[in-house]
């Protein structure tokens, strides 16, 4: 319960300090109930109850496993693979870094936690067994897969693209492994012809999206399929299977909903194109920007087709679109279809310092000095001293409408860094994205 003005101020906006009745109304969404001006009174009311509030984080991990190039004889239905080189894209210490993010997840008292770049069992039995320690219960949401766990590519496409590659000399080791396989036969044991070929291609990982309820459940989609946690939706637009890595990741939409109280908000996290990162020639900004932008007419397409009309959206998570230029083209068409769609980016709406301004602070590559640290959270008022800042996650948020069976309030976003050091060299975090934490907080219309 919060009963004071200072005390509801400090909840919402804990960055900058909120001095005048007109600031703190302004922070505070008006119901559609609300015909005449929203008053503290109305105000006071949404505050004398802490039930119906959530705690989320949405967190691109930095746990890929990497892609692995192989060769493979095929046997009816039968392949013996063999893996060419070291795999392409994985991360380092994901075993320590996995486990260090158990203790920081912990420590901030999330209710859910949206994560990104978690694609092995072995991770999930990190990040499970850990919470499990503090929670007791832990409930499970993942994304999508693909139908097989590989796709071939054509010998002569592949000898190309690595010859093409900027860094060739970075790929002699898997060019000399394709050339040792030049000419031999994968012998006399196909028994139907044509299929004693050898052939070469990559692995195919799942989405990476992983959703934790902490002691806390997500509603299921079907009631009468109580053990299904989740709805998702796979990008048809994926780019190039020799440019980029992401065509190798089943990367698209994860829905879950979140039981509050007097009602259910719908949390739809993703994790988006990068574009590059693979065996072949970089692709260009423009064929980037096509397949971001397709992927996001992907997502307002799944996000319209399963909402319903009492619930509240979020869409959260690692959407590769750079925000830090609020005047950037390819910003200004993606923020351009949000709202269209009814969606905020809510960093530009509640981010401002003392004076009210905005202050777009960096989320992404944790190398550089993106994030001075401040007990657990960033300085959100910082200035910027590294060059070239990203940022590339977002929190959006449904406006109100009618339709809606609530209001939904919500705190500023803060940048969660989970800090610690000497985990990899040349990162200051534990992964080269920071967290973006939220309170989101239920009120009667």
């Amino acid at each position: 319960m919060r009963n004071r003005f200072t005390e509801i101020a400090c909840f919402m906006d804990p960055v900058r300090e909120i001095n005048s009745l007109r600031e703190l109304l302004k922070v505070h969404r008006k119901s559609a109930a609300d015909r005449e001006a929203l008053t503290f009174g109305r105000v006071h009311e949404r505050h004398q109850s802490t039930e119906a509030e959530v705690k989320i984080l949405a967190y691109n991990t930095f746990l890929l496993p990497g892609v692995q190039v192989q060769t493979w004889c095929q046997y009816i239905n039968r392949r013996l693979v063999t893996n060419l080189g070291d795999k392409i894209g994985e991360k380092p210490n994901r075993a320590e870094r996995a486990t260090g993010m158990v203790g920081h997840f912990r420590d901030h008292g999330y209710d859910y936690v949206f994560l990104c770049e978690v694609y092995d069992e072995e991770m999930k039995t990190i990040l499970n067994e850990g919470l499990m320690r503090r929670y007791g219960r832990i409930q499970q949401a993942a994304g999508s897969s693909f139908e097989t766990d590989y796709i071939a590519i054509p010998h002569e496409p592949l000898l190309a693209a690595i010859a093409l590659h900027p860094a060739t000399h970075f790929l002699f080791p898997l060019l000399n492994a394709i050339r040792s396989f030049e000419g031999v036969s994968c012998g006399a044991g196909a028994v139907v012809p044509g299929l004693n070929l050898r052939r070469y291609g990559a692995e195919l990982l799942n989405s990476g999206l992983y959703a934790l309820g902490l002691n806390r459940s997500f509603v299921p989609p079907l009631p009468i399929f109580p053990h299904i946690t989740g709805l998702s939706h796979r990008f048809e637009t994926r780019g190039d299977y020799l440019k980029d890595s992401d065509y190798h990741s089943a990367k698209g939409v994860l829905r879950t909903v979140l039981p509050v109280g007097i009602g259910q908000i719908e949390v739809y996290s993703t994790h988006m194109y990068a574009g590059g990162g693979f065996i072949g020639a970089e692709p260009s900004e423009a064929e980037k920007n096509r397949v971001k932008l397709a992927q996001v007419d992907e997502m307002i397409a799944f996000v319209n087709a399963q909402k319903k009309p009492g619930n509240v959206c979020v869409i959260l998570g690692d959407i590769n679109i750079e925000g830090m230029d609020v005047n950037d083209e390819t910003y200004r068409e993606f923020i351009s279809r949000m709202n269209r769609a009814g969606f905020d980016d809510i960093w530009i709406q509640r981010c401002v310092d003392r004076e009210g301004n905005v202050v777009i602070q960096p989320t992404a590559d944790t190398t550089k000095d993106i994030c001075d640290v401040e007990g657990q959270l960033c300085n959100e008022l910082a200035a910027i001293r590294s060059s070239n800042p990203e940022r590339l996650d977002y929190i959006f948020i449904e406006r109100q409408k009618d339709s809606h069976s609530f209001v939904l309030d919500y705190t500023r976003p803060r940048r969660a860094p989970f800090y610690q050091e000497g985990v990899t060299e040349g990162m200051n975090f534990l992964s080269d994205h920071l967290g973006l934490e939220i309170t989101l907080k239920v009120s009667a219309k």
